[in-house]
């Protein structure tokens, strides 16, 4: 299942648990100054 739109800190972790396992990820990524460090905070969500 793939979700595009909506995904930042919070809903990841919800999307992820209702089954998602694909992640369109934009401006909650890309918004911010450190890209790297914001996906490694994504990822981590993950786990």
């Amino acid at each position: 299942i793939a979700m595009d739109g909506g995904i930042d800190h919070d809903s990841i972790k919800l999307a992820s648990e209702a089954g998602v396992n694909i992640f369109v990820v934009g401006s909650a990524l890309f918004g911010v100054s450190d890209v790297k460090e914001n996906y490694l905070r994504l990822i981590e969500r993950l786990r």
